[in-house]
């Protein structure tokens, strides 16, 4: 059965059979309900797409604000080698697999590509916002240096 990490935490798998197709998450489960188990796996998928677009919809709007920099729109996207990526136009594209991440990642990668706003390059003036925006920067930049490529290439 296995696990699956969400917001960096990890939940047990459960599979239910179940007439109806949904999800449950309970003390630190995931019930997944479905007719067929070999179902499972996309129905976790959607679940989590679904989790990501309102989660990181809702933290975008709340970090843009706390930390001041506006944005035009947020598009989410299926990536294997990104997190995020922001364009002149002030567009913000994020991967939904951030849902997996701990949250203080997920703000990293979202204050990362807000800093782009203003910033539009990784230089040390780059840095010195994200800094500013971001103390934590460091340790979560590390976190997924050390940790991303396992998330990043689910599927």
């Amino acid at each position: 059965n296995g696990f699956i990490t969400y917001k960096g935490f990890a939940l047990k798998l459960v599979y239910k059979k179940s007439n109806f197709e949904g999800i449950d998450v309970e003390d630190n489960e995931l019930k997944i309900f479905c007719s067929d188990e070999s179902k499972s796996k996309i129905i976790i998928i959607e679940w989590l797409k679904l989790q990501a677009n309102n989660f990181l919809r809702t933290r975008l709007l709340f970090l843009s604000k706390r930390i001041n920099i506006q944005f035009n729109s947020l598009t989410i996207k299926s990536y294997t080698a990104r997190w995020g990526s922001c364009n002149i136009r002030g567009d913000i594209f994020l991967n939904w697999k951030l849902i997996m991440l701990p949250v203080s990642v997920i703000d990293y990668v979202l204050i990362h590509e807000l800093a782009h706003i203003n910033v539009p390059n990784h230089s040390k003036k780059f840095w010195e916002l994200v800094k500013k925006k971001d103390p934590n920067y460091c340790k979560n930049q590390q976190w997924l240096k050390d940790n991303g490529s396992s998330f990043i290439l689910f599927r």
